[in-house]
């Protein structure tokens, strides 16, 4: 069916409406897992198929009506963004640099899209389905999850963390959709999930016992007994934090470059299926 030009008219204003932020890391934090590479300026820069990772995202991003306000961190192309966009200087802790971000941001109830460097495989139109789903569900916190078998299947010997809910095995992706001003009122959670984003066991713990049970008993029920809604209302109840899990079908959004292994299998990726 042919779309309706008004609905995709106005879908691009929304979009235009939406300010991006991205994590571009630091030359210092995870230099040992690099340490072959004499010229490692940071994940930003490490080549994927011709170009810097970030380049790919930041492609991306502006091919997707989004416009990148704010980049924190190392990142040296910088004719590659709006003239007005902001460079922020990064701390190597992840939260130290969301909290500079938001001290930088004007309306800190406006939704702002938080995106993280290293997922070159990202798509436009994975990219523009999760943004628009995540301002339409309307909440403090959107995150995508994509189905762990799916991202296998497009990048062969991979790894990335993922857990059974829902009846799926399902992993994360590396870009939200933040009320700013949530964050800073969930900021004890905050740190501690970020902190805890590669285990899935202490995330789980950190909303109790009777959770944590209910969560390990999903692992081996093949998630039967845990829903998305479950979490979701759970977070609501004892976080006072309204969070929407959202599934994507993109698996780039789910795979992040966090190692030269990593990189290798996203650079084949791209090399056989960008034209």
């Amino acid at each position: 069916m042919p779309q309706d030009p008004d609905a995709a008219s106005q879908t691009t204003t929304t979009l235009n409406n939406i300010p991006v932020v991205v994590f571009a890391g630091s030359s210092t934090k995870d230099r040992k897992k690099w340490s072959s590479d004499p010229n490692y300026e940071g994940k930003a820069h490490v080549p994927i198929a011709g170009q810097p990772m970030m380049q790919w995202v930041v492609d991306v991003i502006n091919d997707t009506n989004l416009t990148i306000k704010i980049i924190i961190g190392e990142w040296i192309r910088r004719d590659k963004v709006e003239k007005a966009c902001l460079f922020l200087k990064g701390a190597d802790k992840l939260t130290d640099n969301i909290w500079k971000v938001i001290d930088y941001l004007g309306h800190k109830d406006k939704k702002t899209l938080f995106v993280s460097c290293d997922i070159p495989a990202m798509t436009r139109s994975g990219l523009r389905d999760f943004t628009t789903r995540a301002i339409i569900a309307d909440v403090d916190v959107a995150i995508p999850f994509i189905s762990a078998s799916k991202c296998q299947k497009a990048f062969p010997g991979s790894r990335s963390t993922s857990f059974w809910v829902s009846g799926q095995k399902v992993t994360m992706g590396n870009v939200m959709l933040v009320r700013p001003q949530a964050l800073l009122d969930s900021k004890n959670l905050i740190e501690g999930a970020i902190a805890n984003k590669k285990n899935v066991k202490a995330l789980a713990s950190m909303a109790g016992f009777v959770f944590i049970a209910r969560f390990l008993l999903a692992q081996i029920t093949f998630g039967s007994c845990l829903s998305f809604k479950d979490i979701e209302q759970l977070i609501a109840r004892q976080f006072n934090i309204q969070v929407k899990a959202i599934i994507s079908h993109d698996p780039g959004l789910g795979l992040d470059g966090d190692s030269p292994e990593t990189c290798r299998i996203l650079s084949d990726h791209l090399e056989r299926t960008v034209q």
